[in-house]
């Protein structure tokens, strides 16, 4: 009998042990970490004085987020997160309509910092989908520009040096599925659009000329998220 109630005794402790363990285990899988990596376009550029000196960028973003679902008793949940993304872009047209010169080649990187905020419904037990909203600011700026000209002052006016890129922010939306391989690991993808706003001060003689600018950001990206 005393060997009976402590067999008993210790089914009921293990029992209690791994009820606890999965009602912990579900609470932690409120917070996803996810990385992303995928293509961007920006483009849709706009000058306050300047006519459109350039088309497109074409390149990659990587990313690193957080992802905070708040629980309830509902498969329609409030998703709050922020991340770390820097992307590298490479203009589409060389083309321009700068006088005296040729051509111009470009390269614009950034590493922004995002906040996200938004719903997530879970169609299944094994999908979900968001729908966030984006605010974003860009903790390093870098312009590089080769240009095809004989003209030294147009040469001194695109440097890198010339200028410097201030007050970079953007705001968009973001779609994001998502489907569970395990407890702990899921694959997704999103689709982004942004609308960046940015200052760019020219250090032209014999004062400082600052220009507004804005575009349009469009990446789709492929996200590996662990659940913890």
């Amino acid at each position: 009998m005393a060997k009976k109630n402590l067999t008993l005794k210790i089914v009921s402790c293990v029992s209690s042990f791994l009820f606890f363990s999965n009602s912990a285990h579900a609470e932690e899988n409120n917070l996803d970490i996810y990385g992303g990596i995928g293509y961007t376009n920006l483009s849709g550029f706009s000058f306050d004085t300047a006519k459109n000196v350039f088309n497109k960028f074409n390149g990659f973003n990587l990313g690193v987020f957080g992802l905070y679902t708040f629980e309830n008793n509902t498969n329609l949940k409030f998703s709050i997160g922020s991340g770390l993304q820097t992307t590298r872009t490479k203009n589409q047209d060389t083309s321009t309509n700068i006088p005296n010169v040729d051509s111009l080649k470009a390269s614009f990187d950034y590493t922004s910092l995002i906040f996200n905020s938004g719903i997530n419904y879970k169609l299944t037990n094994s999908i979900s989908m968001y729908l966030l909203g984006n605010f974003g600011y860009t903790l390093k700026n870098t312009f590089n520009v080769d240009i095809d000209t004989n003209d030294n002052y147009a040469s001194a006016a695109n440097s890198s040096t010339s200028y410097t890129i201030n007050n970079h922010f953007f705001y968009g939306a973001t779609l994001m599925g998502s489907y569970k391989i395990s407890e702990i690991f899921s694959l997704g993808t999103n689709f982004i659009y942004n609308r960046h706003t940015m200052t760019l001060d020219y250090k032209t003689y014999p004062s400082t000329v600052t220009e507004r600018s804005s575009f349009n950001e469009y990446s789709i990206n492929l996200l590996f998220i662990w659940s913890i």
